[in-house]
């Protein structure tokens, strides 16, 4: 038995394989397993499943110890999400030079299929809003707060 998760060996290569296969191989965006139950997924881009994921479950996180998290593409934002979960495991199949950084600072195990230096916006011309909100923090909660904001400014009306 690993003593931190009580997840066994085998339990823990099957979760890890099942959240790889379900980031690159069954097209979606971002997933979280506790050994073979698939707890939750999505298929919509950007940092916006892991936010909704996150910020839906604040006050349960002590029901997702011992989850095994998958994201298509993690950036600092999501990175600084994700540590508020503390997961066993994240597999990436992009992952951004400073969300590597944020993992590692965190000890979170993780593995990623292609490391890029920054993550860029929808039309590759600057940096991601999301990951520009939180170049200047390291504390999770800020993140999250951070990227609040900048969801919400999506959303008011042009005037």
């Amino acid at each position: 038995m690993n003593s931190d998760s009580g997840f066994s060996t085998s339990d823990a290569f099957l979760s890890r394989a099942l959240v790889k296969k379900a980031i690159t191989d069954l097209g979606f965006s971002f997933v979280t397993y506790r050994g073979s139950s698939l707890i939750y997924s999505s298929k919509s881009d950007g940092v916006l499943p892991v936010f909704t994921f996150v910020n839906n479950n604040l006050n349960f996180i002590d029901n997702f110890y011992g989850i095994y998290l998958g994201d298509r593409v993690i950036g600092k934002a999501s990175a600084l999400l994700i540590t508020i979960f503390m997961p066993e495991y994240v597999f990436g199949k992009t992952i951004s030079a400073s969300a590597k950084d944020v993992l590692e600072r965190h000890k979170i195990p993780f593995e990623f299929d292609t490391l890029i230096p920054v993550i860029k916006n929808r039309d590759r011309t600057d940096i991601c809003p999301f990951e520009k909100a939180v170049l200047n923090t390291d504390e999770p909660f800020t993140a999250l707060t951070q990227i609040s904001e900048v969801l919400l400014s999506f959303k008011k009306p042009a005037k």
